[in-house]
């Protein structure tokens, strides 16, 4: 999240929408960091929940659907919104934000900047999404090659118990975000 917030800030923008489906939990970690890192980055928003009612666990075409809905009634309750960047639970989310966007007539970043996070579909977006990527095949890799290890050396089995390794998160920077309009507009 920290990627995210320092990422936004540099670009200008001030006032942040944070998107979610809402499953009952709006205290989920993700958001909380999400809160408490843009607080101390002196940035502010608000937030927006999508309905998860009769979608089915996993069914990405309907929560893009479902948050393209939620997000188009949001906007035409506050046509003038402050925000300048919006933040998405995960890219299903920030592709679903991208299409009420569009539909809204906001173009994406000119208007608006969209981050995601997962980095799993983030390439299926237009424009691309920037995202948080987890670094997957990254992990996978280096999973296979400790077992590799310790298939084939005797010692790593007891070498490597017990052995965290932690891959950092990487920020990958797409078509989605850019400079706040307010910086545009005053240059």
């Amino acid at each position: 999240m920290r990627l995210i917030i320092d990422h936004l800030a540099g670009l200008g923008h001030r006032q942040l929408l944070w998107v979610q489906m809402d499953d009952g939990d709006q205290h989920s970690p993700r958001r909380e960091m999400f809160i408490r890192m843009a607080w101390e980055a002196g940035l502010r928003g608000e937030a927006l929940a999508v309905p998860t009612t009769g979608l089915a666990f996993g069914e990405a075409g309907s929560q893009i659907d479902a948050t393209e809905a939620e997000l188009l009634r949001f906007l035409s309750a506050r046509p003038e919104h402050k925000w300048t960047a919006a933040v998405c639970y995960n890219d299903v989310v920030g592709i679903g934000v991208c299409s009420a966007m569009a539909r809204a007539g906001i173009r994406v970043p000119q208007d608006v900047s969209v981050v995601g996070f997962d980095d799993v579909e983030a390439q299926l977006c237009i424009p691309r999404l920037t995202t948080v990527s987890h670094r997957l095949s990254h992990m996978g890799q280096r999973a296979a090659e400790m077992v590799m290890q310790m298939i084939n050396d005797e010692t790593a089995v007891s070498r490597l118990r017990g052995t965290v390794e932690v891959v950092a998160p990487e920020l990958v920077i797409r078509a989605s975000t850019g400079p706040a309009a307010i910086l545009r507009a005053s240059s």
